[in-house]
C-alpha cells in the first residue's frame, strides 16, 4: 500500500484523533513491530496487510488505565510523531 504522508487529509485525521484522545499525544510510548496481521491502522484506518510492516504503539497510562496497543503503518506513525512533536513545540512557544 502506498500512503501519501504529505496528504493533508491524513494529517487532519491524525490531528483530530490527537484532539479527542484516540491517539496518544505523549512521549511515554513503547514501539515494537511485526507483520501486518490484518490489523487496522490507528492513523489512516486502512488495513495493514500481512505483507506490510506494522508498528505497535503502546502508551503508558500508568494508573489511569491499561496500556492499549495501537497498530500503525510506519509511514503513518511518522506523521503521528511529527504532529505530536509539532504540538509540543507549539506549547513551548506559547
Amino acid at each position: 500500500m502506498q500512503i501519501d504522508t504529505r496528504a493533508e487529509p491524513l494529517r487532519v485525521r491524525i490531528r483530530r484523533a490527537l484532539d479527542v484522545g484516540s491517539l496518544p499525544a505523549t512521549s511515554g510510548v513503547k514501539v515494537s513491530g511485526g507483520c501486518g496481521a490484518a490489523a487496522r491502522c490507528g492513523c489512516c484506518d486502512c488495513q495493514i496487510r500481512m505483507d506490510e510492516t506494522r508498528l505497535i504503539i503502546v502508551c503508558n497510562h500508568g494508573e489511569d488505565g491499561p496500556d492499549e496497543p495501537i497498530a500503525m503503518h510506519p509511514q503513518c506513525a511518522q506523521v503521528w510523531f511529527d504532529e505530536v512533536e509539532r504540538r509540543q513545540f507549539d506549547l513551548i512557544r506559547a
